[in-house]
Parts: C-alpha cells; sequence; structure tokens
C-alpha cells in the first residue's frame, strides 16, 4: 500500500486496522483505546517517569545521607572529647582520693611520733579515726565512679549519633536491581515466536476467540491489515489475564490440599480410635475364652478324677450312689447327659464370644461408615452387597443384612435432612450464617446462583465466572470461565437442560454455556444484539425464551430454535428489572423514566405488545410478581415496598405498601427482587439490608427478618428451595452462605 492510499485519523496517525462492527477505521492509538491495551510508547513513557522518580528519590536519599554522615562526623568527635573529659575527671578524683588518704596517713604517722609515751586507749583511738577517715574517702569516691559510670553508658550524644545512624538509608545494587526488574516488567512481553506470514515480525497480538484459524491466533502488527478479529488482544493482556488465572488454580490448588489435608487426618483419627476398640475387644475376649476354658478344663479333671476311683475302696454310701447314677443314665437319652450338656453349653459359650467379638468389629465399622457423607455410604454398601452375592448364602451373615438396614436407615435420614422444607407452616425461622462455607474474594461479585438442587453455584467475580461444587455445606472450586471481558451481572441456571446464561455489563455480551461429557461448561454461543450492558435477565419457565434489559434502553426476546435468536426488540429507557407472571403472558419493567410498564403477549401475532404505563414518582430499581394478579415494586431510596394488585378494566393499581429495612446508603443495583412461591417468601434487598418477608395466606406481608450489612454494595441471591442466602459485601468481601433454619 502506498502512503497516498494511507489515509489517517483524527490522532494524525495511519490507518492499521479496520473496525467491521462499527466500520471505523483505527490507527494503533484507536485500536489501543478499543482493545482496552496500553500502547508501547505510554508504557515506555511510564517507565522513563518511574526511573526518573526513581532516580529523584535516590539523589535526595543520598543528601539526607550526607546530612546525617556530616551531623554524625561532629557528634562522635564531641563523643570523643566527652570520653575524654571524663576520664581526666576520674583520673582527677582518684588523684585526690590518694592525697587525701596519704595526707590522714601522715597526719597519724605525725601524731604518733609526737607521742612521747602511747597511751594504748589513746592510740587505739587515732587507729580508729583513720580508719574511719579511709572509709569514708572510699565511700565518696565509690559514689563519684558509680556516677561517672552511669554517665558513660548512655550520653544524650550517643543517643544522637544512633538516630544518625538510623536515618541513612543505603540502597544496595541488588534493592536497585531489584527496582530495576520491577519497572522493566512493565513493559511488553517479548514472545520469542515470529509471524509465519511476516517471518521478520514478532508476534504482537493474540486471538483470544474460543473458535479460530490456528494461522491466525499468532499475528504481528501488519497482520491487522489483513484479518480483522474483534478478539485480538496484546501479548501483554494474555499475559496478564493468564497470570490471574494461575493465580486462582493456585489459591484453588492449596484449598484442596487443606481440604485433603483435613480429610486425611480426619480418617486417620477414626481409624486409630476402631483400632484401639477392636484391640480392646479382641483382648477383652481371648481373655474370657482363656479363663472359660481353663475353667472347664478344671471341671473336666476333676470329673475324670471322681470316675476313676478304687472300688474296694468306696464305702456303702458312694456304691449306693453309682447305682442311682447308672440308672439315670439308663433312662435318659445322650443328649441329656449331665457331662454332654456341660460340654455343650461350653461350646456355645465360646461360640458366643466369638459372635459377640465380631458382631463389636461390625459395630465399629458401622460407626465409621455412619460418619462417611451418604455418596461414600452408598459405595460401600454396594460393595459390600456384590461381595456377598458373589458367594453362596450362608445364614450366619444374617449381620450383613442388619448393616444394610443401618445404613439404608442413615441414608434415609441424611436424604431428609438436606431435603428442602415443602410444607408451609406458621413458625417462625432464620437464616444462620454458615461461617464454615465463607469463601474470602477481593474482587466484586455481582452476581451468584445456585442450580435446582444446590449442588453447583455459579459467582460473577469481576470478568471471571467461577463454577463452585457445593457438597455438605463446603464450596469447592472446580472451574474459570474467562470468555467474558467486562463484569458478569447477570447469571441464570436452566433447570431441563445442562446449561446457563451469563451476561455482562460494559459490552452487552450474553453467552450460553453447555456442560460437556467431561463435566465441564464450555462456551456454546455468544448473543451480540446489546450495544450497551446488560443490566437484567430473566428465563420463562419453558426455557425457550428469555427476556434481557441493557443500559441501551432496549428489552430484546430471545427465542430458542436451533439456536437462540432475536425475536423482538421493544425501544424502553435504561431498564433496572424484569419479571415474568405465573401464566408467562404478561411481562414488566421498571427503569429510570419513572414509569413501569405492562406487556402483554399476543398469541395470534406472536408479539409482545404494551398494555399498560404506570407513572411513578421515583425510578424503580427492583420488581417482581407475586401471582397473575398482584406484583411488588422497590422505588428508589424508598422504605415501603409498592403493592400492585389487579382491580377493575383489567388494569394494576397500587394498593398498599409494605415496611422494611433501607438504611443510609446509596443504593447499588443488581442483587434481583424474588419470590419463593413454594415458600411464600419474598426476597428484597434494600441498600445495605436483605429483607425476608413472608406472605401469609391471608394476603399479608409480614418482614421475618432483616439481614444487616455494611455496606450497599452488597449482592446475591436465594436458592429456587429457599434453603440458602448466598452474599458477597464490599466491606467482608468474603462470599456468604446464609442456611434457612426453624426457630
Amino acid at each position: 500500500m502506498s502512503e497516498q492510499q494511507i489515509p489517517f485519523c483524527q490522532h494524525n496517525e495511519k490507518f492499521i486496522a479496520v473496525q467491521s462492527a462499527e466500520k471505523a477505521k483505527l490507527c494503533l492509538e484507536c485500536l489501543a483505546i478499543k482493545g482496552k491495551a496500553i500502547l508501547i510508547e505510554d508504557q515506555m513513557k511510564n517507565v522513563q517517569n518511574m526511573k526518573s522518580l526513581f532516580n529523584k528519590e535516590k539523589q535526595e536519599q543520598v543528601q539526607k545521607n550526607i546530612a546525617s554522615l556530616e551531623e554524625l562526623k561532629t557528634n562522635i568527635n564531641l563523643l570523643k572529647q566527652f570520653y575524654i573529659n571524663q576520664a581526666d575527671k576520674i583520673n582527677q578524683d582518684v588523684e585526690s582520693w590518694k592525697s587525701q588518704i596519704k595526707a590522714s596517713g601522715d597526719s597519724f604517722i605525725a601524731e604518733v611520733n609526737k607521742q612521747e609515751q602511747y597511751d594504748m586507749q589513746q592510740f587505739l583511738s587515732s587507729v580508729q579515726q583513720l580508719q574511719n577517715t579511709y572509709i569514708k574517702h572510699l565511700s565518696q569516691f565509690k559514689i563519684n565512679i558509680e556516677e561517672l559510670l552511669k554517665q558513660l553508658q548512655l550520653p544524650e550524644i550517643l543517643q544522637t549519633c544512633n538516630k544518625n545512624l538510623e536515618n541513612i538509608q543505603f540502597v544496595s545494587n541488588v534493592d536497585e536491581k531489584k527496582r530495576m526488574d520491577q519497572m522493566q516488567d512493565n513493559l511488553k512481553v517479548q514472545l520469542n515466536i515470529f509471524c509465519e506470514k511476516h517471518t521478520q515480525k514478532r508476534i504482537k497480538i493474540l486471538d483470544m476467540g474460543s473458535e479460530n484459524n490456528k494461522s491466525r491466533r499468532l499475528a504481528c502488527r501488519l497482520c491487522l491489515d489483513q484479518y480483522n478479529s474483534q478478539n485480538y488482544k496484546s501479548v501483554e493482556h494474555a499475559h496478564s489475564e493468564w497470570n490471574k488465572i494461575v493465580k486462582k488454580r493456585q489459591e484453588s490448588l492449596q484449598r484442596n490440599l487443606l481440604e485433603i489435608q483435613g480429610k486425611v487426618q480426619q480418617i486417620n483419627e477414626n481409624m486409630q480410635s476402631m483400632q484401639e476398640k477392636i484391640k480392646q475387644s479382641v483382648d477383652q475376649n481371648l481373655t474370657k475364652l482363656d479363663n472359660n476354658y481353663n475353667q472347664y478344663k478344671l471341671n473336666v479333671e476333676q470329673s475324670k478324677k471322681e470316675m476313676n476311683l478304687e472300688w474296694q475302696n468306696l464305702s456303702r454310701e458312694e456304691i449306693l450312689k453309682i447305682l442311682d447314677e447308672m440308672n439315670k443314665i439308663q433312662n435318659i437319652s445322650n443328649s441329656e447327659d449331665p457331662l454332654q450338656t456341660q460340654y455343650t453349653n461350653q461350646d456355645k459359650l465360646v461360640n458366643q464370644i466369638v459372635k459377640d467379638n465380631f458382631l463389636f468389629l461390625q459395630e465399629c465399622q458401622l460407626d465409621q461408615i455412619t460418619q462417611l457423607n451418604p455418596y461414600i455410604q452408598n459405595q460401600i454398601f454396594d460393595e459390600i452387597t456384590t461381595l456377598f452375592k458373589k458367594k453362596k448364602p450362608n445364614p450366619n451373615l444374617n449381620q450383613i443384612g442388619k448393616i444394610e438396614s443401618e445404613v439404608s436407615k442413615n441414608n434415609y435420614l441424611i436424604q431428609q435432612e438436606e431435603q428442602p422444607i415443602k410444607k408451609i407452616n406458621n413458625t417462625n425461622f432464620t437464616y444462620n450464617l454458615m461461617k464454615e462455607s465463607s469463601i474470602k474474594e477481593e474482587q466484586s461479585c455481582r452476581a451468584m446462583v445456585f442450580n435446582q438442587n444446590c449442588s453447583i453455584i455459579l459467582v460473577g467475580c469481576n470478568q471471571y465466572i467461577y463454577v463452585f461444587e457445593f457438597r455438605q455445606g463446603i464450596m469447592k472450586q472446580n472451574q474459570i470461565l474467562t470468555e467474558h471481558e467486562n463484569n458478569v451481572i447477570t447469571l441464570n441456571f436452566m433447570k431441563k437442560s445442562n446449561q446457563f446464561i451469563s451476561g455482562s455489563e460494559g459490552d452487552g455480551l450474553i453467552i450460553i454455556w453447555q456442560l460437556n461429557s467431561n463435566n465441564e461448561w464450555i462456551l456454546q454461543q455468544r448473543l451480540k444484539e446489546h450495544s450497551q450492558g446488560i443490566r437484567c435477565l430473566i428465563l420463562n419457565e419453558n426455557e425457550d425464551l428469555f427476556v434481557s434489559g441493557g443500559l441501551d434502553n432496549k428489552i430484546i426476546f430471545w427465542a430458542k430454535q436451533n439456536q437462540w435468536i432475536v425475536q423482538q426488540i421493544i425501544q424502553k429507557q435504561c431498564v433496572y428489572a424484569l419479571s415474568l407472571n405465573e401464566q408467562q403472558n404478561k411481562l414488566i419493567s421498571c427503569a429510570q423514566d419513572n414509569q413501569i410498564l405492562i406487556l402483554e403477549y399476543q398469541k395470534q401475532k406472536k408479539k409482545w405488545n404494551i398494555k399498560q404505563k404506570i407513572p411513578i414518582q421515583q425510578k424503580g430499581i427492583r420488581v417482581c410478581f407475586i401471582d397473575d394478579n398482584l406484583f411488588i415494586l422497590q422505588t428508589y431510596l424508598n422504605d415501603l415496598l409498592d403493592v400492585y394488585e389487579m382491580k377493575n378494566a383489567n388494569e394494576y393499581t397500587k394498593t398498599k405498601g409494605i415496611q422494611v429495612m433501607r438504611g443510609q446508603e446509596d443504593e447499588s443495583p443488581f442483587f434481583p427482587q424474588q419470590y419463593i412461591k413454594s415458600r411464600r417468601l419474598l426476597v428484597n434487598k434494600n441498600c445495605q439490608y436483605i429483607n425476608i418477608i413472608k406472605n401469609n395466606e391471608n394476603g399479608e406481608f409480614v418482614t421475618q427478618q432483616s439481614i444487616e450489612f455494611q455496606s450497599s454494595k452488597l449482592y446475591g441471591s436465594m436458592s429456587d428451595d429457599a434453603q440458602y442466602l448466598i452474599t458477597w459485601d464490599e466491606i467482608s468481601k468474603e462470599i456468604q452462605i446464609r442456611k434457612y433454619q426453624e426457630l
């Protein structure tokens, strides 16, 4: 392409790309703006600025170090002079003490020499006086020395020197290199890969779409002139996004490691406990067997001894006794023989001990099985059943039936505990925080939803979708979905298929996700009709229609054929919330234009038409149908929920208000209003409060619980069976789950 053929854009730069959606030609700077990238030139300027700032900080620190060193030098000289002065003073004190001692001694000797005759009493008195003088001078000298030593330990000048040293900061070559490396990290990521078509050009951009031509997926800047793709992103952007994914995966791996560690530790403790119980039982039963056998052996020996008596030594009474015994034996069967009966009883006792021991071992196993989750229990039971079906029936294995019965009973109780409460009763209830389920998450989570049986939780965390497995009250992350480039705002599970829908804020992208054979969620279809961000999305019960509202003032109806297609578009000012009635033939929308729009579906025309417009004082931000004839509206910064009922002329009219907690903070969007029909519960988020409202059978709405958070930046939803409430708020920065509990 010649220079004359290349036009210039508003940035006075050559066009290097074309954006087909807007039919706009882009220069490198335009491309960076559209793709939310940073120009390399700008990044180089940032690095230069960082270098200049670093050099400036370094020069300032050097000047501070020089000043501190000069001050330190002065203070060291002062400290030196101080110690010299103190040494001189000590020397003076020593010489003074020596002089005083010498003078006292000389005075004593002179006094003694004057005496011509020695009075012993007077002499001893002089000696005592001299000794007292020595002690006095010595005590004073010690006091002076101690005071001088204290001054030498921490003089004020030394403390000042220490402060000077603390103010001196040296930047080592290692630290400087580390900071320079950090600055270099902000530069573009250099790949040692070159373009297949432009062999001298290094790869600079990557196609991050899901369906791509491999030859175009790695491209240089020149490739932009030939291939037009909205999915092209810089290597730096891809590298940054991959680092985020790696970080999340590492965190997930660490959580999994800790979970397995806890499970293994618990199993070890259980197995050790079972091992100890088994050992005790075996030892006790072996002791019992030995004792019973020894006693029986003594009885046998005694009986044998009595039988081997010599007849010539027997008395008359003993002979008569033997005759009676013989007479009895002739008249009874062998089984009634006392010796045989004794043997039979002993044999039964041995068998009973063995049986009791093995029954106890089975009970220990059963105790361990019942501590496992139902899935593992069923697996173990199936293995046991299969094992014994392969063998011949044995009447002595009746205890297996007992284990089967106990496990089945236990499974039933667990299933009963996990089943949603279906009956509506008049008892009070509350939603209690499950602390063991909480997960710390620093990024904003603006959308979250349970699947139908609460085994899967989806969380929209900025532009990512986290997929969690939810079992036994514990969330375990399985997958991170990264197809969205903007904040995920809406998530809707489908109940009749393994699919869900997500919508994002900035670009208005809607994605249909499908669960594949590997139990992984994959992108099935992209829908890009909204020109701006999604605000709300609802799905009908047949799951062949969903409706989306966005910041582009559109309500779009999507119909399911082979794929999802646009069925109808209605222009409407920025839509905040949507709701379908029970018959699925009426749709409410509330928006910024301070009015409620009621749309009705015309079967003959297969089209949605505006049925009624209701003016309101404040903009509506949340709305939901209770039944075909009644819906609830929440308006902006209002502590009353408005109740609208269908009265006359097939139109809705405001009839009353429901008092709810609101708080003082500004309202934050999202967190749709929900009505759980099976439980007759209305879930309303109002500023920093979540209000749980019960719809009594007489039509009265009573607030059952108001959960206060510290911020209105609060997002979440309730499960379809009303068993769980999931939230994320800006203060705790935790994904929290609360569970229904009757009081």
